[in-house]
């Protein structure tokens, strides 16, 4: 059996790598570290349970090589059990953040028949653990103690999510944010929050931590020098630097830093929001030229006509606005639906009937200017229109 071979089974990472006998010894030691870069099953073939009692060539000792690059090893005993097995081995790989695990079968499992009837065994994943309340009120005293305090950032601490809610932390405290010298992941660009790494350099390191009074840690460990060096420190915070664990890499660390931040006070998104109805996106316009226009023709009156839907969306962000994502929408349809009423004499609308236009968000308008008139008249028949539909629904 002298073969091995890797291929993707999940997206995000996931894997499964088979070793033949022959490679088990040697090859482990060099698949490896691109193996614990994700979670993985490797499957490692054995010597027949009956054959191996003789100690034919290649024997060897497997869980030996296999465990300490795993986190989790099993042999199979046999075919019966090689469902149950192989299903506890992708339970163990998908617990968060993920693992290696490594499940032996013997040869002779692959040519063992089976009744027809005989059960798969199901998969049942694992619920991703939380911090505890004690962790989360450490790191806000911590925070709120006015000495400096540092968020040192590791594993799934770096992605989107997670990186929010530190920003927001970082932003109304004034705490600094670190990233461990290595990650598997670092997710950079757009408006994501930025992150220095801590230096590899036992020096740099020692000359960025310092000052820290208040380390607290979110899935990272308490930095150490890779090697020792003659009088240089191991521990590269200061002595007296207190060390908090906010959560370890096996929690869901997104949700402890929106703990904390929740814990802190601070709003979710400090950004003020006016609800409004983009009608148009205008460069080269002032808005005072905008709402001039806007108080000359908004009373337009267009013809009547019928809403099918009620529509809320999202938008996502991105480079210019959009993209916008339906979240949900409500059909106005047999009871909901209303027939279209005469078009009444135009009036002024009164300042609360009339849609919001944010000057901030106008953009480029590639079209006749006559044609924000036009959308101005739907965008207020549409909306009494809704509102009516709303109205009968209650």
């Amino acid at each position: 059996m002298a073969y091995a071979a890797a291929w993707p089974t999940k997206a995000g990472g996931d894997g499964c790598c088979t070793w033949g006998r022959a490679w088990a010894t040697a090859w482990p030691t060099c698949t490896t570290p691109s193996a614990r870069a994700r979670r993985s099953v490797n499957i490692v073939g054995d010597h027949a349970t009956y054959h191996v009692q003789y100690d034919a060539p290649l024997t060897s000792d497997v869980e030996g090589v296999a465990r300490p690059m795993s986190h989790w090893v099993k042999r199979g005993m046999s075919a019966e059990s090689m469902s149950a097995d192989a299903a506890e081995a992708i339970a163990v790989a998908r617990r968060h953040p993920g693992n290696i695990a490594t499940l032996i079968l013997p040869a002779n499992s692959a040519w063992t028949e089976l009744p027809a009837d005989t059960a798969v065994a199901k998969v049942v994943d694992e619920a991703v653990p939380h911090t505890t309340i004690e962790a989360v009120r450490a790191a806000a005293k911590a925070i709120r103690s006015g000495e400096t305090t540092t968020l040192l950032l590791g594993s799934t601490a770096l992605r989107e999510r997670a990186l929010k809610a530190a920003g927001r932390i970082a932003r109304a405290t004034g705490v600094r944010l670190l990233s461990e010298t290595s990650n598997r992941r670092i997710e950079r660009g757009g408006d994501r929050t930025p992150v220095d790494r801590l230096p590899y350099p036992i020096d740099l390191a020692v000359a960025k931590l310092k000052d820290v009074r208040h380390l607290v840690l979110v899935g990272a460990k308490a930095p150490v020098g890779f090697f020792a060096y003659p009088g240089k420190p191991s521990l590269l915070a200061p002595e007296d630097c207190e060390k908090i664990v906010l959560a370890t890499v096996e929690q869901d660390l997104a949700h402890a830093l929106e703990w904390l931040a929740d814990e802190l006070g601070i709003a979710a998104d400090a950004r003020k929001f006016t609800p409004h109805v983009t009608l148009a996106r205008l460069r080269n316009s002032s808005p005072a030229d905008v709402a001039k226009y806007l108080s000359a023709r908004g009373n337009f009156q267009t013809a009547p006509f019928r809403v099918g839907r009620f529509v809320l969306m999202s938008s996502r962000d991105s480079v210019g606005g959009g993209p916008y994502v339906i979240e949900e929408a409500w059909p106005l349809t047999g009871a909901d639906a209303r027939p279209a009423a005469a078009p009444a004499a135009a009036t002024p609308a009164k300042p609360q009937d009339r849609m919001v236009v944010d000057a901030r968000e106008l953009g480029p308008l590639q079209a006749d200017p006559g044609l924000l008139h036009d959308i101005l008249g739907l965008g207020d028949a549409a909306q009494q229109t809704v509102g009516d539909a709303e109205q009968t629904r209650t």
